[in-house]
């Protein structure tokens, strides 16, 4: 069955109809954000298995087996399928069917960008038993639903749809890093009982511009000497200058998966929103170039994990986000070095 992310909530009637969900489309961020959603809402990380598609290529079988197995105790079990692709249809045709009407499991199937024809994809859309989620751009009216609910849910906030898009315009449309902004923005307003488009922009615009665009240039160039200087001076929010480098990380990617894909840098940067900034356009493309999509990937990877351990930090979280971004500086400084020496 066809259904939208929207409906994807918890206790929704997408979820009671299916238990097996399919995430595909080329919003790797909304994929990611979905899945995560799913996962903690119905079982969380200790009940969650994971496996890799090559897992169920092959023991396909055992993959069965330990999906609908019973435990001397009832209890919710999720298990999610990386990299599912056309190669897992029977498998994963005969799961859905095997969890009909069980509400203690779940199975989600993280996918990449399907085609039309892709089997996988013709067969969660025809099928009773799975849900078919095509993740691609989202309009300005559901990301700030998506805020608006996240505040809700998670921090118990109401924002009102200005503050929302106050947010998103200072963010982007990525749901890692709006939720990212969200939990910084609930610990810089502590005692404020509502957050306000003047308390989000205190807080996630640094007071000095130029500096937080001075570290974050210093960290994609792998200068981690010229990050360190420009951190020393940095002024601003330590939280809001590590979502900016998230924001760019996942831009840069963006663009260097198009240029990959055989696309003209020009126009992969041209479809960027909000476009890049005229006088970054030539540092943004010599970063694009420098590094490969797997190292501009990692390098994001690692930003949402200093983002998610600086919240646990409380009164050192600033100086955890310096070290992490320093450390992330170094490992693109010795990519830089072993790209240079291979051209030579």
């Amino acid at each position: 069955m066809k259904t939208n992310p929207q409906d994807l909530k918890p206790g929704g009637r997408a979820l009671a109809k299916a238990r097996c969900v399919l995430l595909f489309g080329s919003n790797a961020s909304l994929i990611e954000a979905l899945k995560d959603s799913l996962l903690e809402d119905f079982a969380g990380d200790e009940d969650t298995r994971v496996y890799a598609a090559a897992e169920l290529r092959k023991q396909p079988g055992a993959f069965l087996d330990a999906l609908a197995e019973l435990g001397l105790f009832a209890s919710r079990r999720a298990t999610l399928v990386k990299e599912a692709s056309d190669a897992l249809v029977k498998t994963v045709s005969q799961a859905a069917e095997d969890l009909r009407g069980r509400d203690d499991r779940l199975l989600v199937l993280q996918a990449g960008g399907l085609s039309a024809g892709s089997k996988l994809r013709k067969a969660a859309e025809a099928s009773p038993d799975m849900l078919a989620v095509a993740c691609y751009d989202e309009s300005p009216e559901a990301i700030a639903a998506f805020i608006r609910q996240e505040a809700k849910t998670r921090y118990g906030r109401t924002l009102s749809n200005e503050a929302a898009q106050s947010l998103r315009a200072l963010v982007g449309d990525d749901r890692l890093l709006i939720r990212s902004a969200l939990a910084s923005c609930d610990l810089y307003a502590l005692g404020e009982p509502e957050l306000t488009p003047e308390l989000i922009e205190a807080c996630l615009v640094s007071q000095t511009a130029s500096s937080l665009d001075e570290a974050l240039q210093a960290l994609f160039d792998g200068r981690p000497d010229l990050l360190a200087s420009a951190l020393a001076k940095f002024e601003g929010d330590a939280s809001g200058l590590l979502i900016a480098c998230q924001r760019h990380a996942l831009r840069l990617a963006q663009v260097r998966a198009g240029l990959d894909g055989g696309q003209s840098l020009d126009a992969t940067m041209a479809r960027l929103r909000p476009p890049v900034f005229w006088k970054q356009k030539a540092s943004f493309s010599a970063q694009v170039r420098a590094y490969p999509t797997g190292v501009l990937n990692g390098a994001s990877t690692a930003l949402l994990e200093a983002s998610y351990h600086a919240r646990a930090q409380h009164e050192n979280s600033a100086d955890y986000i310096g070290q992490s971004l320093l450390s992330i500086a170094q490992r693109l400084a010795r990519v830089r070095a072993q790209m240079q020496s291979r051209r030579r």
